[in-house]
């Protein structure tokens, strides 16, 4: 299957995982799982989650932030992966100036 992101409408999700500010997202889920394309503006935020019955991989692609990988801070930005396993928490968050960009799969176990 091919996907084409500018032909997935955009979502305006406010407080996504009890975050701050809002994430846009263009999203794709089935039984297999999630496929995302978001965005999170400057001072915006994917709150604290953990995974469990999957796992999670995010690609960035612009803007700069941080992750908190299980309580651990680690820097993100253009070519940075973070990869989420099955029982483990994470959060991310834009402390940049500019949107940060990313790819996002979690797929069904």
């Amino acid at each position: 299957m091919t996907l084409n992101y500018k032909d997935i409408p955009l979502e305006i999700l406010p407080r996504l995982r009890d975050g701050s500010g809002d994430t846009l997202a263009r999203r794709v889920r089935d039984e297999n799982g999630l496929i995302m394309h978001g965005t999170l503006p400057p001072g915006s935020s994917i709150g604290v989650h953990t995974h469990e019955g999957n796992y999670e991989v995010m690609y960035f692609i612009s803007g700069s932030g941080k992750v908190i990988d299980d309580g651990v801070e680690v820097p993100v930005g253009p070519g940075s992966v973070q990869y989420c396993l099955t029982g483990h928490s994470h959060s991310t968050i834009n402390t940049g100036d500019e949107d940060l960009v990313f790819f996002a799969v979690v797929p069904n176990k």
